[in-house]
């Protein structure tokens, strides 16, 4: 009987674990890839875009050494909220206070559009920061929720 019961338990760690191995890793999405995908689907072509990383640190509020590399582009105009910027962080707490960091900027924004733009302002709420492995994004477009499918891999 203990030798059935120690065989079924067996049998069962070795399937469970037979299990475990078939899980699919999930990968961060490739950073050249979605930025180039980005480009060539949607019309940027109208924004600033930010010209160097130290550029990029001082409008954003981020350490240089938190960033590998970055997509942003923003209008310079006061009346449209248009923003487009996606960071690839160094590792996992980098990207967590780049996080932050554009949090900051998106609350920023949300308090512009609210004092000027009904129309903006709804722009702006339907927008947000996402973490996406060790991109962190602030996307506010009209094709928000279509832009954030291409950096999630969808």
């Amino acid at each position: 009987m203990k030798k059935t019961i120690v065989c079924i338990i067996s049998a069962m760690l070795i399937l469970c674990a037979l299990c475990a191995c078939g899980e699919e890793q999930k990968k961060d999405p490739d950073f050249k890839s979605v930025t180039q995908s980005i480009s060539e689907k949607y019309d940027f072509s109208k924004l600033y875009s930010v010209a160097d990383k130290e550029e990029l640190c001082l409008v954003y509020g981020l350490e240089e050494n938190d960033v590998s590399d970055y997509f942003a582009k923003y209008s310079l105009t006061g009346v449209d909220s248009q923003e487009i910027v996606l960071i690839e962080a160094v590792d996992d707490s980098a990207a967590d206070r780049i996080k932050s960091a554009l949090e900051i900027r998106y609350n920023s924004k949300l308090n512009e559009a609210a004092s000027y733009s009904p129309e903006q302002l709804e722009l702006v709420k339907k927008c947000s920061v996402e973490k996406n492995g060790k991109i962190v994004s602030l996307i506010v477009d009209s094709d928000a929720e279509a832009i954030k499918s291409v950096i999630k891999g969808e």
